[in-house]
């Protein structure tokens, strides 16, 4: 039996029974205004610094793939004065001024070509 019935001592129609339910239900999960706004601004407080902690956890990742990345590189050390080459195909021998540079060895021999015939395939 509905409340309407129960109040007005007759049947009502369907729609207004089911409205009725549904405004009832409604108001139970919503409960007021200001809870649900109270609710709402705690899960934006949430949202905030979970994306905060994310920032921060990005910016620890990155120092370290950067510290590791880094200590895998060889140093090269060069003493002003020392005789180096420039990667630039046409520059000749040099003297360090502390920019940009490879060592160069000046005994360097190149390593002795070996000669090999090769003939030529028989076709049958």
């Amino acid at each position: 039996m509905s409340s309407y019935s129960l109040i007005f001592g007759k049947p009502c129609n369907l729609s207004i029974e089911l409205e009725h339910r549904d405004f009832w239900a409604i108001k139970q999960l919503n409960m007021t205004m200001d809870e649900a706004g109270c609710q709402r601004k705690l899960q934006l407080q949430e949202l905030e610094e979970i994306r905060n902690d994310a920032y921060e956890n990005s910016r620890i990742y990155k120092d370290e793939t950067k510290n590791f990345h880094d200590h895998a590189i060889s140093r090269k050390v060069f003493i002003v004065g020392q005789k180096c080459y420039f990667s630039t195909p046409n520059s000749n021998l040099s003297r360090v001024n502390g920019h940009r540079l490879k060592p160069f060895y000046e005994d360097f021999q190149a390593p002795a070509t070996e000669k090999i015939q090769l003939m030529e395939p028989t076709i049958t």
